[in-house]
């Protein structure tokens, strides 16, 4: 059973099965109620691959002084913090010229 991004390559290249077949393996894994951990780790996989791809396109096409910004957004958007994403999705983040702070419990 795969716990991690190299145990699920190694499993799909052990078995022939291309890295492309990802969707496919998941649209079977959606029907199963005993497995939402491999389920997360092939969600989390689509997700880091088809961020590396949009991550390249624009890295190679920006200007070298935006590279910081862009790595720094692209990290920022994909390992937030879930309290951070659930006060922003309640809309209690203000962006003041200092940061971002949240309206109580985080500053």
């Amino acid at each position: 059973m795969p716990t991690d991004s190299e145990t699920l390559t190694s499993l799909f290249h052990s078995h022939g099965v291309n890295m492309r077949y990802l969707g496919k393996v998941l649209e079977i894994f959606e029907k199963e109620k005993n497995y939402s951990h491999v389920k997360c780790i092939l969600e989390r996989e689509i997700f880091l691959r088809s961020a590396k791809h949009v991550f390249n396109e624009n890295i190679r096409d920006s200007p070298e002084s935006f590279d910081a910004a862009v790595v720094a957004n692209l990290l920022n958007l994909t390992f937030a913090p879930t309290p951070m994403l659930t006060l922003l999705e309640d809309g209690k983040l203000k962006i003041k010229p200092e940061g971002l702070f949240a309206d109580s419990s985080i500053e």
